[in-house]
């Protein structure tokens, strides 16, 4: 299928998630996938809007294309933002487990790259007001700013909860989002 993509690279250690040559991207089926380029591996990190018959119809089309994508330095975690009107956070350290341990994961090989087709849940998720159109992460990854259509500007607190014991394996996720300031640009 053909796909736009919108990509980025993580800059820290492979054991966070990136490094070494993964890739990242979103497209316009509301996939987002990662590419590990030394392996040639594929691996669907979620899906925006699930159940595409939920999604919004534009001129008899559905929207769910992921706009935005980055990565939260010294964490396992990437952050995405689309035209189905939200903003998530995924841990692909999870994605990566679930694809590991599953036995019901879809594996495609087209000759070119090896393909797991398992999604992950996202840790958190925010509607926003309109169509994202940019976002950025600040350096250390607390806030976040997704600019929308409408000429809105949503800005997020990224409260990191560590647990106690270390463990990942709670259900309750390691991430709390609240909305700081959702405002109209004055451009």
């Amino acid at each position: 299928t053909t796909t736009t993509t919108t990509t980025t690279t993580s800059s820290g250690e492979s054991s966070n998630g990136g490094g070494g040559g993964v890739v990242y991207t979103g497209g316009i089926d509301g996939s987002i996938k990662r590419y590990d380029i030394a392996t040639s591996t594929v691996t669907l990190i979620g899906q925006h809007s699930p159940n595409i018959e939920q999604a919004d119809l534009v001129n008899g089309k559905k929207k769910v294309a992921v706009s935005c994508l980055g990565t939260i330095r010294n964490t396992n975690w990437i952050v995405s933002a689309g035209w189905d009107k939200k903003f998530h956070i995924w841990d692909v350290s999870k994605c990566n487990q679930n694809n590991d341990s599953n036995s019901n994961a879809d594996a495609e090989d087209d000759g070119k790259n090896k393909t797991t087709t398992t999604a992950a849940q996202p840790l958190a998720t925010m509607d926003l007001p309109g169509k994202a159109f940019s976002m950025d992460v600040s350096s250390d990854g607390t806030k976040i700013v997704v600019a929308t259509s409408g000429r809105r500007n949503c800005f997020f607190d990224i409260i990191h909860q560590p647990r106690e014991d270390g463990s990942t394996s709670s259900s309750s996720p390691p991430i709390e989002v609240k909305l700081l300031s959702d405002r109209e640009s004055s451009l």
